[in-house]
């Protein structure tokens, strides 16, 4: 499993831990399978505020009025991933293989 962000937006808000203006960062992810044949999205979308001046996470218990009005900004233009599975390309050429296949053996079998 493994995170795939959707959205990352810098803010330009004071950091409650080091009082800088610059390094916030909010991040959205969703958790995603990738394997062979398919991709599966599913979950809720998750967000973390970090602060790239000070190295710390952000927790909302910590934010001011102006960081929860950026977040609840932010979190309007995520466009989550719809939940469920997408067949990867190697599925479809396999899916295609095997029926002509299927389709080869047939015409073979017809002809004898």
């Amino acid at each position: 499993m493994s995170q795939e962000t959707l959205h990352t937006a810098p803010l330009h808000n004071h950091c409650p831990e080091c009082y800088s203006n610059e390094g916030l960062e909010l991040v959205f992810t969703q958790e995603t399978i990738s394997k062979n044949w398919f991709t599966k999205k599913f979950g809720p979308v998750e967000s973390k505020l970090s602060c790239h001046t000070c190295n710390n996470v952000i927790y909302p218990v910590t934010w001011d009025d102006a960081i929860e009005r950026a977040f609840e900004y932010q979190q309007k233009r995520v466009q989550p991933q719809k939940e469920g599975r997408q067949f990867t390309s190697w599925a479809y050429v396999l899916l295609l293989l095997s029926v002509a296949g299927i389709g080869a053996a047939i015409y073979v079998g017809l002809e004898l």
